[in-house]
């Protein structure tokens, strides 16, 4: 690693989970990973 950014080779992943509970309450959670 030369400490050098290149915006190119950038690769970002994001996954979104939702759980719905009782039809009424529902959470969703996404989280995003850069490479």
């Amino acid at each position: 690693m030369v400490g050098r950014r290149n915006l190119q080779n950038t690769l970002c992943v994001c996954v979104c989970v939702c759980v719905c509970v009782c039809v009424c309450v529902c959470v969703c959670v996404c989280v995003c990973v850069c490479v």
